[in-house]
Protein backbone atom coordinates (compact mmCIF):
# COMPACT_ATOMS: atom_id res chain seq x y z
CA UNK A 1 0.00 0.00 0.00
CA UNK A 2 2.77 2.18 0.79
CA UNK A 3 4.23 1.47 -2.45
CA UNK A 4 2.04 2.44 -4.30
CA UNK A 5 1.13 5.86 -2.31
CA UNK A 6 4.72 6.69 -3.43
CA UNK A 7 4.01 5.77 -7.12
CA UNK A 8 1.30 8.00 -7.41
CA UNK A 9 3.06 11.13 -5.36
CA UNK A 10 6.24 10.31 -7.88
CA UNK A 11 4.26 10.63 -10.84
CA UNK A 12 2.05 13.46 -9.91
CA UNK A 13 5.27 16.00 -8.82
CA UNK A 14 6.28 15.07 -12.41
CA UNK A 15 3.34 15.83 -14.49
CA UNK A 16 2.81 19.10 -12.32
CA UNK A 17 6.57 20.19 -13.55
CA UNK A 18 5.43 18.98 -16.70
CA UNK A 19 2.45 21.51 -16.58
CA UNK A 20 4.82 23.97 -15.48
CA UNK A 21 7.45 23.96 -18.35
CA UNK A 22 4.74 23.48 -20.90
CA UNK A 23 3.40 27.17 -19.74
CA UNK A 24 6.64 28.50 -19.11
CA UNK A 25 6.63 27.81 -23.18
CA UNK A 26 3.57 29.04 -23.95
CA UNK A 27 4.18 32.25 -22.45
CA UNK A 28 7.71 32.58 -23.75
CA UNK A 29 6.02 32.17 -27.64
CA UNK A 30 3.40 34.76 -27.01
CA UNK A 31 5.66 37.11 -25.74
CA UNK A 32 7.82 37.26 -28.73
CA UNK A 33 4.85 36.82 -31.27
CA UNK A 34 3.39 39.76 -29.46
CA UNK A 35 6.73 41.63 -29.71
CA UNK A 36 7.49 41.04 -33.31
CA UNK A 37 3.97 41.61 -34.63
CA UNK A 38 3.39 44.24 -32.37
CA UNK A 39 6.27 46.45 -33.14
CA UNK A 40 5.36 45.83 -36.79
CA UNK A 41 2.01 46.89 -36.14
CA UNK A 42 3.43 50.39 -33.82
CA UNK A 43 5.61 51.41 -37.16
CA UNK A 44 2.97 50.71 -39.68
CA UNK A 45 0.68 53.42 -37.77
CA UNK A 46 3.22 55.60 -37.57
CA UNK A 47 4.45 55.47 -41.10
CA UNK A 48 0.60 55.20 -42.22
CA UNK A 49 -0.34 58.58 -40.28
CA UNK A 50 3.16 60.05 -41.05
CA UNK A 51 2.23 59.50 -45.23
CA UNK A 52 -1.95 61.47 -44.33
CA UNK A 53 0.12 64.14 -42.70
CA UNK A 54 1.75 64.95 -45.52
CA UNK A 55 -0.39 63.78 -48.21
CA UNK A 56 -1.63 67.04 -50.46
CA UNK A 57 -5.47 67.73 -49.65
CA UNK A 58 -7.64 68.76 -52.79
CA UNK A 59 -10.97 70.33 -52.79
CA UNK A 60 -13.07 69.15 -55.92
CA UNK A 61 -15.30 72.01 -57.63
CA UNK A 62 -17.62 72.47 -59.89
CA UNK A 63 -16.88 74.95 -62.78
CA UNK A 64 -19.26 77.12 -64.49
CA UNK A 65 -19.40 74.15 -67.73
CA UNK A 66 -19.80 71.37 -65.32
CA UNK A 67 -16.62 70.06 -65.50
CA UNK A 68 -14.01 69.32 -62.22
CA UNK A 69 -10.97 70.81 -60.81
CA UNK A 70 -8.27 69.59 -58.88
CA UNK A 71 -8.12 72.84 -57.01
CA UNK A 72 -10.62 74.88 -55.11
CA UNK A 73 -10.87 78.45 -55.86
CA UNK A 74 -12.83 81.60 -53.68
CA UNK A 75 -15.81 82.46 -55.33
CA UNK A 76 -15.44 86.75 -56.13
CA UNK A 77 -16.62 88.57 -53.30
CA UNK A 78 -19.72 90.69 -53.90
CA UNK A 79 -19.96 94.25 -53.37
CA UNK A 80 -20.94 94.05 -49.48
CA UNK A 81 -18.41 91.79 -48.51
CA UNK A 82 -15.59 94.38 -49.80
CA UNK A 83 -17.61 96.90 -47.92
CA UNK A 84 -17.59 95.02 -44.74
CA UNK A 85 -13.34 94.48 -45.08
CA UNK A 86 -12.69 97.66 -45.96
CA UNK A 87 -15.03 99.36 -42.91
CA UNK A 88 -13.13 96.86 -40.48
CA UNK A 89 -9.68 97.88 -42.42
CA UNK A 90 -10.56 101.66 -41.42
CA UNK A 91 -11.84 100.82 -37.89
CA UNK A 92 -8.24 98.55 -37.28
CA UNK A 93 -6.38 101.48 -38.74
CA UNK A 94 -8.16 104.29 -36.24
CA UNK A 95 -7.41 101.86 -33.77
CA UNK A 96 -3.75 101.71 -34.37
CA UNK A 97 -3.97 105.57 -34.83
CA UNK A 98 -5.44 106.24 -31.40
CA UNK A 99 -2.85 103.78 -29.83
CA UNK A 100 -0.18 106.20 -31.72
CA UNK A 101 -1.82 109.35 -30.91
CA UNK A 102 -2.87 108.71 -27.42
CA UNK A 103 0.24 109.73 -24.75
CA UNK A 104 1.25 107.56 -21.70
CA UNK A 105 0.55 108.77 -18.29
CA UNK A 106 3.71 110.34 -16.66
CA UNK A 107 5.69 108.47 -14.61
CA UNK A 108 5.32 109.32 -10.98
CA UNK A 109 8.55 111.13 -9.35
CA UNK A 110 11.02 109.15 -7.78
CA UNK A 111 11.17 109.86 -4.26
CA UNK A 112 14.45 110.22 -2.72
CA UNK A 113 16.27 109.90 0.66
CA UNK A 114 16.85 113.55 1.25
CA UNK A 115 12.71 114.45 0.35
CA UNK A 116 11.81 112.16 3.18
CA UNK A 117 14.20 113.24 5.11
CA UNK A 118 14.47 116.89 7.20
CA UNK A 119 15.05 120.02 4.43
CA UNK A 120 18.62 120.96 4.44
CA UNK A 121 19.34 124.02 7.09
CA UNK A 122 22.48 125.45 5.80
CA UNK A 123 23.23 127.31 9.32
CA UNK A 124 22.35 125.01 12.45
CA UNK A 125 23.54 123.21 15.40
CA UNK A 126 22.64 119.94 18.00
CA UNK A 127 23.48 119.40 22.11
CA UNK A 128 23.54 115.90 23.35
CA UNK A 129 24.29 114.54 26.75
CA UNK A 130 25.87 110.47 27.28
CA UNK A 131 26.16 108.56 30.54
CA UNK A 132 26.87 105.72 32.09
CA UNK A 133 27.88 103.96 35.41
CA UNK A 134 29.69 100.83 34.56
CA UNK A 135 30.63 97.62 37.58
CA UNK A 136 34.12 99.55 38.17
CA UNK A 137 32.13 102.20 40.03
CA UNK A 138 33.26 104.53 37.13
CA UNK A 139 31.00 107.05 35.78
CA UNK A 140 31.07 108.78 32.31
CA UNK A 141 29.65 112.07 31.01
CA UNK A 142 29.77 113.87 27.67
CA UNK A 143 28.10 116.53 26.87
CA UNK A 144 28.76 118.11 23.67
CA UNK A 145 27.68 120.71 20.99
CA UNK A 146 27.78 120.53 17.38
CA UNK A 147 27.35 124.44 15.52
CA UNK A 148 27.57 124.00 11.53
CA UNK A 149 27.66 127.02 8.78
CA UNK A 150 27.23 125.47 5.83
CA UNK A 151 30.17 122.75 5.35
CA UNK A 152 32.41 124.59 8.38
CA UNK A 153 31.56 122.61 11.77
CA UNK A 154 32.49 123.67 15.09
CA UNK A 155 32.32 120.83 18.18
CA UNK A 156 32.38 121.83 21.86
CA UNK A 157 33.20 118.25 24.30
CA UNK A 158 32.96 118.19 27.87
CA UNK A 159 33.95 114.47 28.81
CA UNK A 160 33.67 113.99 32.19
CA UNK A 161 35.18 110.48 33.82
CA UNK A 162 34.00 110.24 37.61
CA UNK A 163 35.68 107.28 40.17
CA UNK A 164 33.95 106.30 43.34
CA UNK A 165 35.91 104.95 46.28
CA UNK A 166 34.83 104.37 50.01
CA UNK A 167 36.93 107.39 50.93
CA UNK A 168 36.94 109.33 48.15
CA UNK A 169 35.74 110.36 45.02
CA UNK A 170 38.07 111.29 41.68
CA UNK A 171 37.28 113.11 38.64
CA UNK A 172 39.36 113.58 35.21
CA UNK A 173 37.51 116.03 33.11
CA UNK A 174 38.63 117.44 29.58
CA UNK A 175 37.46 120.27 27.62
CA UNK A 176 37.30 118.96 23.82
CA UNK A 177 37.38 122.10 20.96
CA UNK A 178 37.34 121.35 17.85
CA UNK A 179 38.16 124.58 15.88
CA UNK A 180 38.29 124.14 12.45
CA UNK A 181 35.88 121.44 10.85
CA UNK A 182 33.90 120.26 8.08
CA UNK A 183 31.07 117.95 7.33
CA UNK A 184 28.92 116.88 4.46
CA UNK A 185 24.73 117.86 3.63
CA UNK A 186 23.10 116.71 6.89
CA UNK A 187 19.95 115.34 5.30
CA UNK A 188 21.75 112.85 3.16
CA UNK A 189 21.83 109.47 3.90
CA UNK A 190 25.84 108.97 4.18
CA UNK A 191 27.83 111.72 5.54
CA UNK A 192 31.57 112.09 6.41
CA UNK A 193 33.14 115.10 9.10
CA UNK A 194 36.67 115.88 10.23
CA UNK A 195 38.31 118.41 12.48
CA UNK A 196 40.77 119.29 14.09
CA UNK A 197 41.55 121.16 17.31
CA UNK A 198 42.48 120.90 20.98
CA UNK A 199 42.25 118.59 24.36
CA UNK A 200 42.38 120.51 27.23
CA UNK A 201 43.20 118.31 29.79
CA UNK A 202 41.82 120.47 32.99
CA UNK A 203 44.32 117.82 35.75
CA UNK A 204 47.28 118.97 34.48
CA UNK A 205 46.13 122.11 32.76
CA UNK A 206 48.00 121.15 29.57
CA UNK A 207 46.59 121.44 25.71
CA UNK A 208 47.38 118.85 23.52
CA UNK A 209 46.49 119.02 19.66
CA UNK A 210 43.59 116.47 18.37
CA UNK A 211 42.09 114.90 15.38
CA UNK A 212 38.19 113.90 15.22
CA UNK A 213 36.85 111.69 12.01
CA UNK A 214 33.05 110.90 11.69
CA UNK A 215 31.13 108.58 9.02
CA UNK A 216 27.10 108.69 9.83
CA UNK A 217 25.23 106.37 7.93
CA UNK A 218 21.25 106.39 8.22
CA UNK A 219 19.24 103.63 7.19
CA UNK A 220 16.07 104.79 6.94
CA UNK A 221 15.07 108.20 8.02
CA UNK A 222 14.25 107.08 11.77
CA UNK A 223 17.09 104.77 12.13
CA UNK A 224 21.05 105.58 11.95
CA UNK A 225 24.84 104.75 12.94
CA UNK A 226 27.59 106.64 13.61
CA UNK A 227 31.51 105.73 14.39
CA UNK A 228 33.35 108.88 15.69
CA UNK A 229 37.00 108.86 16.58
CA UNK A 230 39.52 111.18 18.22
CA UNK A 231 43.28 110.59 19.00
CA UNK A 232 45.10 113.37 20.55
CA UNK A 233 49.09 113.81 20.62
CA UNK A 234 51.97 115.33 22.62
CA UNK A 235 55.78 114.97 21.88
CA UNK A 236 55.72 111.62 20.06
CA UNK A 237 53.02 110.32 22.64
CA UNK A 238 49.06 109.40 21.73
CA UNK A 239 47.83 111.35 24.52
CA UNK A 240 44.30 110.10 23.92
CA UNK A 241 42.46 107.47 21.29
CA UNK A 242 38.61 107.13 21.70
CA UNK A 243 36.21 105.54 19.13
CA UNK A 244 32.65 106.12 19.77
CA UNK A 245 29.97 103.76 17.92
CA UNK A 246 26.61 104.48 17.90
CA UNK A 247 23.01 103.33 16.86
CA UNK A 248 20.77 106.40 16.59
CA UNK A 249 16.85 106.11 17.00
CA UNK A 250 14.64 108.89 15.49
CA UNK A 251 11.92 109.80 18.68
CA UNK A 252 10.49 113.43 17.86
CA UNK A 253 10.29 115.38 15.30
CA UNK A 254 9.03 119.00 14.90
CA UNK A 255 9.25 121.79 11.96
CA UNK A 256 11.89 123.49 14.15
CA UNK A 257 13.88 120.96 15.56
CA UNK A 258 14.37 116.27 16.32
CA UNK A 259 15.20 114.25 19.17
CA UNK A 260 17.15 111.34 18.97
CA UNK A 261 18.11 108.62 21.23
CA UNK A 262 21.81 107.54 21.40
CA UNK A 263 23.11 103.87 22.17
CA UNK A 264 26.92 104.05 21.94
CA UNK A 265 29.90 101.77 22.75
CA UNK A 266 33.19 103.41 23.82
CA UNK A 267 36.72 102.56 23.77
CA UNK A 268 39.44 104.86 24.62
CA UNK A 269 43.31 104.36 25.82
CA UNK A 270 45.41 107.44 27.63
CA UNK A 271 48.66 107.68 27.28
CA UNK A 272 49.05 103.89 25.48
CA UNK A 273 48.73 102.52 29.02
CA UNK A 274 45.41 102.85 30.38
CA UNK A 275 42.29 101.84 28.31
CA UNK A 276 38.67 101.09 29.43
CA UNK A 277 35.32 100.43 27.61
CA UNK A 278 31.80 101.57 27.90
CA UNK A 279 27.89 101.61 26.48
CA UNK A 280 26.32 104.82 27.16
CA UNK A 281 23.24 106.06 26.62
CA UNK A 282 22.06 109.66 25.78
CA UNK A 283 19.41 112.11 23.96
CA UNK A 284 20.46 114.78 20.88
CA UNK A 285 18.39 117.63 20.16
CA UNK A 286 19.08 118.56 16.56
CA UNK A 287 17.80 122.51 15.47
Amino acid sequence: MLCVCGLIFAANNALSRNIMKTKLLLTIIVFLSNCLFGFSQTIDQIKKASDEHNAPKKTPKSSEDGNSSDYYEEPPQTQVEEEEEEEESVSDNNYYVYRQRTPRPPRPPRIKYSDTAQNYKPNGGSVAFRYTLDNRNLSIGVLEAKFHIGALQLRIRENMLTEFHPDKTDHYNTLDLQLFGFQTRSNEPFGIAAGIGVMNEQYSGKAYFEMTEEIRMDFTPKLGFEICGRQAFNKGVTVRVEWNSSVNVLLLKKPRYKVKLNGIYNLATYYETVDYTSFLCGLTMSL
